[in-house]
């Protein structure tokens, strides 16, 4: 997201009155009670609040997503050995799988399936 995004955000927020109280009590702390500069200082304090918000979940949703080999891994801890050569099998045939569809092998043999 652009900064004028945020910005935009924050213009509404201020039409509309919502205000963070917090936020506007650092700003006049910040401005030192001059209240032009403390709507400015607040719109700064909140774009910035509102950037971090963005990457903070940004940062949470892919950590969340749990990356093939460490799936990969954790299924190997739990089912031993046995399971890591059927995995390496698994993982060659799709892996052929995807090629025959990307390359024009993968239209001639399913045009010979039917």
């Amino acid at each position: 997201m652009e900064d004028e995004a945020y910005y935009q955000i924050v213009s509404d927020e201020l039409r509309d009155n919502q205000i963070n109280q917090a936020l506007w009590t650092k700003a006049i702390a910040k401005s030192m009670g001059d209240e032009p500069k403390t709507k400015a200082v607040y719109i700064q304090l909140r774009v910035q609040q509102l950037m971090q918000e963005t990457i903070r979940h940004r940062t949470e949703s892919e950590d969340a997503t749990p990356a093939p080999a460490s799936a990969i891994n954790s299924i190997q801890e739990k089912l031993g050995t046995k399971a890591t050569l059927a995995l390496k099998i698994i993982a060659i045939i799709a892996l052929i799988l995807v090629i025959l569809n990307a390359s024009r092998i993968g239209q001639w043999l399913r045009s010979l399936m039917g």
